[in-house]
């Protein structure tokens, strides 16, 4: 899982304001969250393996967590 300022920094990189995004492995969802908040996606879906880790992502309409290895 991605610490939070970790997070935070790694988005502040990224191009894709207002993009669709994916991220295989999401764990708790912190880069979503730092996503959600910084980058405005039009769209935002992970994967995570651990059922349980989707269950504390973020919740957004713009966001989805799927279940499943990648």
């Amino acid at each position: 899982m991605t610490p939070p300022a970790l997070a935070q920094r790694t988005v502040e990189m990224l191009s894709g304001r207002g993009k669709t995004w994916l991220e295989l492995g999401s764990g708790n969802g912190n880069l979503a969250a730092k996503c959600l908040e910084l980058k405005d996606p039009l769209e935002y879906t992970g994967v995570e393996l651990d059922e349980n880790l989707i269950f504390a992502s973020p919740t957004d309409s713009r966001a989805r967590f799927l279940h499943g290895d990648v």
